[in-house]
């Protein structure tokens, strides 16, 4: 990840923060004990667990209803759906055209070079 990050030119010497809803993953992380029975685990948490180790990341619980990343690995409620969207700061259209219309109401204008300016017409 840090490496995806010097690519865009974002150098961090801190361990970048991963937000987990399963806490098992959490603890295993942090403690591989019982090495035989997690044998079977697949790498990818074991590949967690040496980043860890290494204070490259820092894997945070977040509940299942906060894990944004679920908008983009399964079907919600559109309740759920909205409430990620707005935890993104995802606006729909409908919503930028509304919001056109009460700032044009208010005397102000958009700059019509904004990228919106197209949409809101």
């Amino acid at each position: 990840m840090k490496e995806a990050l010097k690519d865009l030119n974002i150098c961090t010497d801190q361990p970048i923060s991963v937000s987990c809803d399963n806490t098992s993953v959490i603890n295993l992380s942090k403690n591989l004990v019982m090495h035989s029975r997690t044998k079977h685990i697949p790498i990818k948490y074991h590949f967690l667990h040496e980043q860890v180790a290494e204070q490259n990341i820092v894997l945070e619980y977040i509940s299942t209803k906060e894990q944004i990343a679920d908008i983009f690995t399964k079907p919600l409620p559109q309740e759920a759906f909205e409430h990620l969207c707005q935890k993104m700061g995802v606006i729909s259209l409908s919503s930028l055209k509304f919001i056109h219309k009460y700032v044009a109401g208010q005397g102000e204008q958009f700059d019509r070079g904004s990228p919106y300016a197209s949409l809101c017409h």
